[in-house]
Order: C-alpha cells, then sequence, then structure tokens
C-alpha cells in the first residue's frame, strides 16, 4: 500500500519476489581497525574474568604490535600526517590465495571519493585468513567525516569484498 503525500489517495498493489538462498561467503574482509602511532594510556585492555573460557584479545582478531600502534578511538588531529590499519580478510578452500587491495575515502557530506593507495607494511596467515598491516596518507584530507573503505579481490576465484570504518579528522 502506497500514499500520495500530496493528494492523499491510496493505492494498493502486488508483486512477487524470490530471496535467494543466504550462503557464507568463502572470502570476506572484516572492517578495519584503524591504528595510530604510539601509546595510549586512555585505550583499556579487556580481560576475562571466567577462567574456564577462552578469549581472544583484539591483537589475536587483528594482529598489529602494540608497543607501537594503538587504537583510534576517537577523532584525529587534523595536523596526523597518516594512519594504520589491520585488516583481516577470511579465505576459506583457496590455496594461495592471492588478494589485491584498493581503498579510497568517501568524505561523508559531499560524496567525494579520494582514491588512495596503501602501502602494505606486512602481510601474514593464520588459520584460514590473511592479515594484512596498511599504512594511509591523510595529511591532504580536509576536516570532515570520512569512511575508510578497503576492497579486496581473490584474483585465482575472481570472489570480491569490501569493508569500511568511518574517520573524523578535527
Amino acid at each position: 500500500m502506497i500514499r500520495n503525500m500530496e493528494t492523499g489517495q491510496g493505492a494498493v498493489g502486488s508483486s512477487s519476489l524470490t530471496v535467494p538462498k543466504f550462503e557464507e561467503s568463502r572470502f570476506k574482509l572484516f572492517p578495519p581497525l584503524l591504528l595510530g602511532c604510539g601509546t595510549n594510556d586512555r585505550y583499556i585492555k579487556g580481560t576475562n574474568r571466567n577462567k574456564d573460557v577462552y578469549s581472544l584479545t583484539l591483537t589475536d582478531i587483528y594482529p598489529y604490535d602494540p608497543a607501537r600502534y594503538v587504537p583510534i578511538i576517537e577523532s584525529l588531529d587534523k595536523e596526523i600526517l597518516k594512519i594504520w590499519a589491520s585488516i583481516r580478510c577470511l579465505v576459506q578452500d583457496i590455496d594461495e590465495p592471492r588478494i589485491k587491495l584498493s581503498s579510497y575515502f568517501l568524505h561523508i557530506p559531499s560524496n567525494e571519493r579520494i582514491s588512495i593507495s596503501p602501502l602494505v607494511i606486512s602481510e601474514s596467515s593464520a588459520r584460514e585468513s590473511q592479515n594484512y598491516l596498511l599504512e594511509f596518507p591523510i595529511g591532504k584530507l580536509k576536516p570532515g567525516e570520512y569512511s575508510l573503505c578497503i576492497c579486496a579481490e581473490e584474483l585465482t576465484s575472481r570472489l570480491k569484498s569490501s569493508a569500511a570504518c568511518h574517520l573524523v579528522i578535527k
């Protein structure tokens, strides 16, 4: 049922559609964890009080060196020239995956797309996942709200995945 907001007249209609069966992806890029350089005494490490239950730490999920990097938990000052992102890509049933990464910043108010080539600082494999530490130059970004969008393509299977995170520069 729909209604014309100007005239108040309503209409009724029907249509059929097919919803495809949901299938778990063999290739999935998880949202990046943004990192800054240095240490931050406001960052709190979580602990599990129930010692009988195995718990993962943030560095188990997003590998990075906590002595060099700290998760970004608030907006960034415009004088900061670069940030890092720890990303994790699930790769199941693909022997020797070859992953191509691309990225861009999306300026939220204007929808301006700013292409950026990250520098791959490190790459590792662990259990069905590929992990990357990427460096992004941000010195030319104007203050404002952005989405950092990262795209991954597995070159053999041609599977694609993308993920994004929010970033504010003051």
